[in-house]
């Protein structure tokens, strides 16, 4: 450790704290106990001090990106020093990336790190008590050490749990609780026991669905109205189908044919939606919505402002999308009494669940860093919305869930590497962040009066109206929302919410005709319904989450070659997936170069809420930022790379670099 001497002068109570943690450092170099000291050894392993070693890096380069910015850094003028101030305390870096000093002192704690290459040496000390210190050394595994005040052998301080902590359960739990000989046994059939195909239902769904339209005695326009639906059907066709029905239901109370229609079209809907309410095991047992005349006399109660030329209610802001950045602003934004309604046209998370991000089980940003709510001051989160508070026990409940979905579906775990309960510089799981997301959507619809939370609710027009001297957006949806608001948050992702937008295939488009479906997104499923147990399949990776693809890749015959396109970190994770699928398959994978692999997804240091917080105040922090983004590309985390590469000496896997020709 750096002498305390170099660095701005600690406060008094924390220099016997420190100097005790120094003297039972050193002793834990020279491989003495320390506990007379008051400080344990924690168990650490070559994956932990990578880990440690990462988060470190990423911290350092944060600041670093600060130095001389106008507005950030105090002291200018001295190149490789940067002093920031924040709600918290202070800040004091030194040196570079690689080689530098991290000082952060507040009223409450202390804290300095020591980056050298591959050795880091930290401390922490709080007024309470508690310190942390160690050395990490990728070069020299045997001399890293970390010592705390807690022992390892003791239980951990128990949090609260979150009482938004029943807004998901494990699958696997629920569906074998179904009943056998109910219809709603089907969902066991096709996503647990694989008894039965998705397409073959979808099938049955819309044959059985147009036979009773036929019985229905409804009007012949209205039979044509719903018969319409079907003729090209897509991803949204069953939300539409009941939306539909359930207006007609209001029109035609008496008609019992009809509520049983409605009823049919609902279940066909939760069936296609399940992979969307589901990542790796967990699934969300609430959905939210807001009809739009419950929403009119819900926002007259709170004594919303009215228009006076509309008759509309005012939202101080609507937020359209509910990924992570829709859920953290309409956090922020309710916290701050704000008005708010957010439209989500699919499902809050659906992103991360596993209709769009299947063959991802393990994040590459850590659990840390994949909070999506930071604030000042921690308390101020209560114990609903931080991840990183409840990470130890959201992380047991996803690992259970997880081993029960794939032991109750035969499939074996992979591509999640083991971490402590409450680890935050361990990677996160997508079923974690899925799990963090659903209990934010929750915290929304439930604590705040003011905020309203509308799934299912794509937006179909923005537009902009005058009123004297300054304007509001009126926003409409497709459930038939109507509203104004004095500000928009546009959150809308990359890929909509049956990817729609997703990266196009539109180079494989000439093989069409050919006994060859191209899937470029949820809408090709139901567009080739009744080619996916036939045709050759050319797919994106992100539709390996659902149920008739992973049909086609499990039932495929032993020997049968799958080729992926791509050297980044989805088309590895792509190809792991349908390799763990199928023992008998094997995978050509095409690259147009060397694939370079990188510990994290997104580096920490343009997510850090110094260097967030700076690029929404300066352009050049923010273009910097992107510049470094950008460069930073799509790399392989090491651990996928050393997966592919064992598979590869099995015979199981080819790699073809194709250079300029690809």
């Amino acid at each position: 450790m750096a002498p305390i001497s170099n660095i701005p002068s600690l406060p008094r109570w924390a220099q016997s704290k420190a100097k005790r943690a120094e003297d039972a450092s050193e002793r834990a170099r020279q491989g003495l106990p320390a506990e007379d000291k008051g400080l344990y050894q924690q168990p650490l392993n070559a994956e932990r001090t990578t880990n440690q070693l990462s988060g470190m890096r990423e911290l350092f380069i944060s600041y670093r990106n600060l130095d001389e910015v106008p507005g950030f850094d105090q002291s200018p003028g001295e190149i490789g020093k940067v002093t920031f101030p924040n709600d918290d305390g202070v800040v004091h870096f030194s040196g570079t990336s690689l080689n530098g000093a991290l000082d952060f002192r507040t009223d409450d704690f202390v804290s300095q790190y020591r980056f050298h290459g591959s050795q880091a040496d930290y401390l922490t000390v709080h007024k309470n008590g508690a310190t942390t210190i160690g050395s990490v050394d990728l070069a020299n595994l045997p001399k890293s050490f970390s010592l705390a005040t807690r022992d390892p052998d003791e239980p951990a301080q128990e949090i609260p749990r979150s009482v938004y902590f029943e807004a998901t359960s494990g699958g696997a739990e629920v569906l074998k609780r179904l009943p056998k000989d109910s219809d709603a046994a089907l969902f066991r059939e096709v996503f647990l026991d694989g008894t039965k195909s998705m397409s073959s239902v979808r099938t049955d769904f819309q044959e059985s669905l147009q036979s009773a339209i036929a019985g229905s005695d409804l009007s012949a326009t209205e039979q044509a109205g719903l018969n319409e639906l079907f003729q090209k059907p897509s991803a949204s066709t069953p939300r539409k189908l009941y939306q539909s029905l359930t207006r007609l239901s209001s029109a035609h109370p008496d008609n019992p044919k009809l509520s049983q229609l409605r009823e049919k079209a609902g279940f066909w809907q939760a069936m296609e939606d399940f992979p969307k309410l589901q990542a790796d095991g967990i699934s969300r047992t609430v959905q939210y919505y807001v009809s739009p005349g419950h929403l009119a006399l819900q926002t007259a109660a709170q004594d919303w402002d009215i228009d006076k030329e509309s008759g509309l209610p005012v939202a101080d802001s609507i937020i359209v999308g509910g990924g992570p950045g829709g859920l953290a602003s309409a956090y922020h934004l309710s916290e701050r009494g704000t008005r708010t309604v957010m439209f989500e046209a699919g499902y809050v998370g659906q992103g991360f669940s596993d209709a769009g991000a299947k063959s991802v089980h393990q994040l590459r940003t850590n659990g840390s860093a994949s909070n999506l709510i930071y604030t000042a001051n921690t308390n101020q989160l209560g114990v609903d919305v931080s991840m990183q508070r409840h990470l130890g026990e959201n992380r047991e409940k996803c690992t259970e869930a997880r081993k029960e979905w794939n032991e109750a579906c035969g499939e074996k775990t992979h591509g999640v590497s083991q971490a402590r309960g409450d680890e935050a510089a361990h990677p996160a799981n997508r079923s974690e962040l899925f799990e963090h997301m659903s209990h934010v959507a929750h915290g929304l619809a439930l604590k705040y009066p003011d905020t309203f939370v509308c799934e299912n609710s794509p937006v179909t027009s923005i537009e902009k109206v005058e009123r004297g001297d300054s304007h509001l957006f009126k926003v409409k949806t497709a459930q038939g929302h109507e509203l104004l608001t004095r500000s928009l948050v546009m959150a809308t992702g990359f890929v909509g919410s049956d990817g729609q937008h997703a990266r196009s295939l539109k180079m494989f488009e000439p093989l069409e005709g050919s006994g060859v479906s191209v899937l470029e997104n949820d809408n090709s499923l139901f567009e080739d319904n009744d080619k996916l147990e036939k045709n050759l399949l050319v797919f994106s990776e992100r539709l390996i989450g659902r149920p008739e693809i992973r049909d086609r890749i499990e039932t495929m015959p032993e020997g049968s070659r799958i080729t992926v396109v791509g050297g980044g970190e989805s088309a590895i994770k792509g190809a792991l997936e349908a390799l763990y699928l199928n023992p008998g398959v094997a995978v050509d994978l095409y690259t147009s170069g060397p694939m370079e692999p990188y510990q994290t997804q997104i580096p920490s240091s343009v997510i850090a809420p110094p260097i967030t917080e700076g690029a929404i105040k300066d352009k050049d922090i923010a273009a910097r930022t992107l510049s470094g983004l950008r460069e930073f590309g799509t790399p392989v985390t090491p651990d996928s790379l050393n997966e592919l590469l064992q598979l590869e000496t099995e015979g199981r896997v080819r790699i073809h670099e194709m250079g300029k020709h690809f």
